[in-house]
């Protein structure tokens, strides 16, 4: 089994709300890491 989630299965549990102060953590990660 892969370690990491797919990346709909992702979104799915994120607008689900599951996974949603994670989902912010890493939205913001991806965000610095896409301006810098």
């Amino acid at each position: 089994m892969p370690a990491y989630i797919s990346e709909e299965k992702f979104i799915l549990l994120c607008f689900s709300g599951f996974l949603i102060p994670v989902c912010w953590q890493i939205l913001q990660k991806l965000k610095v890491m896409a301006v810098s």
